[in-house]
Protein backbone atom coordinates (compact mmCIF):
# COMPACT_ATOMS: atom_id res chain seq x y z
CA UNK A 1 0.00 0.00 0.00
CA UNK A 2 1.30 3.44 -0.95
CA UNK A 3 0.26 6.65 0.76
CA UNK A 4 0.73 10.40 0.55
CA UNK A 5 0.04 12.84 3.35
CA UNK A 6 -0.72 16.52 2.76
CA UNK A 7 -1.39 19.52 4.95
CA UNK A 8 -3.53 22.23 3.32
CA UNK A 9 -4.53 25.62 4.66
CA UNK A 10 -7.45 27.72 3.49
CA UNK A 11 -6.57 31.32 2.70
CA UNK A 12 -10.13 32.62 2.78
CA UNK A 13 -11.23 31.23 6.12
CA UNK A 14 -9.24 30.05 9.13
CA UNK A 15 -9.11 26.36 8.12
CA UNK A 16 -6.60 23.57 7.90
CA UNK A 17 -6.81 20.02 6.56
CA UNK A 18 -4.70 16.97 7.33
CA UNK A 19 -5.16 14.58 4.39
CA UNK A 20 -3.98 11.11 3.45
CA UNK A 21 -4.34 9.30 0.12
CA UNK A 22 -3.77 5.55 0.26
CA UNK A 23 -3.51 3.37 -2.82
CA UNK A 24 -4.58 -0.21 -2.16
CA UNK A 25 -4.95 -3.28 -4.37
CA UNK A 26 -8.69 -2.57 -4.80
CA UNK A 27 -8.55 1.22 -5.23
CA UNK A 28 -7.85 4.49 -3.45
CA UNK A 29 -8.87 5.83 -0.06
CA UNK A 30 -9.00 9.56 0.67
CA UNK A 31 -9.10 10.49 4.37
CA UNK A 32 -9.07 13.94 5.87
CA UNK A 33 -9.60 15.94 9.02
CA UNK A 34 -10.57 19.58 8.58
CA UNK A 35 -10.63 22.15 11.38
CA UNK A 36 -12.68 25.20 10.39
CA UNK A 37 -15.47 27.61 11.22
CA UNK A 38 -18.94 26.63 9.97
CA UNK A 39 -21.58 29.33 10.22
CA UNK A 40 -19.53 31.11 12.89
CA UNK A 41 -18.95 28.02 15.05
CA UNK A 42 -15.77 25.97 15.42
CA UNK A 43 -16.02 22.58 13.72
CA UNK A 44 -14.05 19.43 13.07
CA UNK A 45 -14.94 17.33 10.05
CA UNK A 46 -13.43 13.93 9.36
CA UNK A 47 -14.13 12.03 6.18
CA UNK A 48 -13.23 8.89 4.30
CA UNK A 49 -13.89 8.37 0.59
CA UNK A 50 -13.29 4.89 -0.80
CA UNK A 51 -12.85 4.57 -4.57
CA UNK A 52 -12.43 1.62 -6.90
CA UNK A 53 -9.45 1.14 -9.22
CA UNK A 54 -11.01 3.58 -11.72
CA UNK A 55 -11.37 6.39 -9.13
CA UNK A 56 -15.18 5.95 -8.95
CA UNK A 57 -16.60 6.71 -5.52
CA UNK A 58 -17.89 3.60 -3.71
CA UNK A 59 -18.29 4.67 -0.05
CA UNK A 60 -18.28 7.99 1.77
CA UNK A 61 -18.22 8.53 5.52
CA UNK A 62 -18.45 12.02 7.05
CA UNK A 63 -18.38 12.84 10.77
CA UNK A 64 -18.97 16.49 11.69
CA UNK A 65 -18.62 17.95 15.18
CA UNK A 66 -19.79 21.56 15.11
CA UNK A 67 -19.43 23.01 18.61
CA UNK A 68 -20.66 19.74 20.16
CA UNK A 69 -23.42 19.01 17.64
CA UNK A 70 -22.62 15.75 15.86
CA UNK A 71 -23.81 14.91 12.35
CA UNK A 72 -22.90 11.87 10.26
CA UNK A 73 -23.30 10.90 6.65
CA UNK A 74 -22.81 7.44 5.14
CA UNK A 75 -23.11 7.02 1.38
CA UNK A 76 -22.65 3.85 -0.66
CA UNK A 77 -22.55 3.39 -4.41
CA UNK A 78 -23.14 0.08 -6.21
CA UNK A 79 -21.62 -1.08 -9.52
CA UNK A 80 -24.54 0.44 -11.47
CA UNK A 81 -23.79 3.85 -9.89
CA UNK A 82 -26.90 3.83 -7.67
CA UNK A 83 -26.28 5.91 -4.54
CA UNK A 84 -27.74 5.31 -1.09
CA UNK A 85 -27.67 7.59 1.93
CA UNK A 86 -27.71 5.37 5.02
CA UNK A 87 -29.64 2.75 3.06
CA UNK A 88 -32.10 5.20 1.44
CA UNK A 89 -31.84 5.60 -2.34
CA UNK A 90 -30.67 8.96 -3.75
CA UNK A 91 -32.33 8.80 -7.22
CA UNK A 92 -31.00 12.12 -8.54
CA UNK A 93 -27.43 10.83 -8.04
CA UNK A 94 -27.84 7.70 -10.18
CA UNK A 95 -25.04 7.47 -12.71
CA UNK A 96 -22.68 9.85 -10.90
CA UNK A 97 -19.13 8.68 -10.30
CA UNK A 98 -17.79 11.46 -8.08
CA UNK A 99 -18.40 12.90 -4.66
CA UNK A 100 -17.53 16.55 -4.01
CA UNK A 101 -17.16 17.57 -0.39
CA UNK A 102 -17.84 21.32 -0.38
CA UNK A 103 -15.13 22.09 2.18
CA UNK A 104 -12.36 19.72 1.02
CA UNK A 105 -9.87 20.29 -1.83
CA UNK A 106 -9.13 16.58 -2.16
CA UNK A 107 -12.31 15.55 -3.97
CA UNK A 108 -11.41 17.64 -7.05
CA UNK A 109 -8.78 14.95 -7.68
CA UNK A 110 -11.41 12.29 -8.32
CA UNK A 111 -12.60 13.37 -11.81
CA UNK A 112 -9.08 14.44 -12.80
CA UNK A 113 -7.72 10.96 -12.08
CA UNK A 114 -10.78 9.11 -13.35
CA UNK A 115 -10.93 10.89 -16.70
CA UNK A 116 -7.57 12.49 -17.59
CA UNK A 117 -7.85 15.20 -20.24
CA UNK A 118 -5.31 16.73 -22.62
CA UNK A 119 -4.05 20.31 -22.40
CA UNK A 120 -6.59 22.56 -24.12
CA UNK A 121 -9.51 20.17 -23.62
CA UNK A 122 -12.56 20.61 -21.40
CA UNK A 123 -14.45 17.90 -19.54
CA UNK A 124 -17.88 18.37 -17.97
CA UNK A 125 -18.76 16.14 -15.01
CA UNK A 126 -21.59 15.95 -12.54
CA UNK A 127 -20.80 15.21 -8.92
CA UNK A 128 -22.81 14.52 -5.80
CA UNK A 129 -22.09 17.65 -3.76
CA UNK A 130 -22.14 17.48 0.04
CA UNK A 131 -23.00 20.85 1.60
CA UNK A 132 -21.70 21.83 5.04
CA UNK A 133 -22.77 22.09 7.81
CA UNK A 134 -26.18 20.72 6.75
CA UNK A 135 -24.71 17.59 5.07
CA UNK A 136 -27.40 17.94 2.42
CA UNK A 137 -26.83 16.45 -1.03
CA UNK A 138 -27.10 18.21 -4.39
CA UNK A 139 -26.08 17.45 -7.95
CA UNK A 140 -23.33 19.86 -9.06
CA UNK A 141 -22.33 20.43 -12.69
CA UNK A 142 -18.57 21.02 -12.99
CA UNK A 143 -16.30 21.92 -15.88
CA UNK A 144 -12.55 21.31 -15.92
CA UNK A 145 -10.39 22.86 -18.66
CA UNK A 146 -6.77 21.79 -18.69
CA UNK A 147 -4.69 24.93 -19.31
CA UNK A 148 -1.24 23.43 -18.71
CA UNK A 149 0.01 19.98 -17.62
CA UNK A 150 -0.57 20.87 -13.94
CA UNK A 151 -3.13 23.69 -14.18
CA UNK A 152 -6.91 23.48 -14.63
CA UNK A 153 -9.62 26.10 -14.88
CA UNK A 154 -12.54 24.92 -12.73
CA UNK A 155 -16.11 26.16 -13.14
CA UNK A 156 -19.34 25.39 -11.31
CA UNK A 157 -21.78 27.61 -13.26
CA UNK A 158 -24.84 26.85 -11.12
CA UNK A 159 -23.20 28.42 -8.07
CA UNK A 160 -21.39 31.11 -10.08
CA UNK A 161 -17.93 29.90 -9.04
CA UNK A 162 -14.73 29.57 -11.01
CA UNK A 163 -11.02 29.47 -10.24
CA UNK A 164 -7.77 27.92 -11.33
CA UNK A 165 -6.47 24.79 -9.64
CA UNK A 166 -2.80 23.85 -9.71
CA UNK A 167 -2.18 20.15 -9.09
CA UNK A 168 0.82 17.84 -8.81
CA UNK A 169 1.50 14.81 -11.01
CA UNK A 170 -1.00 12.76 -8.94
CA UNK A 171 -3.70 15.43 -9.54
CA UNK A 172 -3.66 16.44 -5.87
CA UNK A 173 -4.20 20.14 -5.17
CA UNK A 174 -1.12 22.32 -4.79
CA UNK A 175 -2.95 25.65 -5.03
CA UNK A 176 -6.73 26.01 -5.24
CA UNK A 177 -6.54 29.70 -6.11
CA UNK A 178 -8.27 31.92 -3.61
CA UNK A 179 -8.96 29.04 -1.23
CA UNK A 180 -6.64 26.14 -0.38
CA UNK A 181 -2.89 25.86 -0.72
CA UNK A 182 -0.56 23.03 0.14
CA UNK A 183 1.65 23.71 3.15
CA UNK A 184 3.47 20.37 3.31
CA UNK A 185 3.54 16.91 1.76
CA UNK A 186 5.11 13.62 2.84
Amino acid sequence: MQSQTILWENRETPSIEYFNLSTRADGQVLEGTIILMLEGLPARVTYRVECDLHWRTRKVFVHQDQAGTIKRLTLTVDDAQNWSNQGVSVPFATGLSDIDLEIAPSTNSLPLNRQPIKVGETRVVDALWVRFPSLTLEKLHQRYTRLEPNLYHYEAPEIDFETNIEVDDASLVVDYRGLWRRVSMA
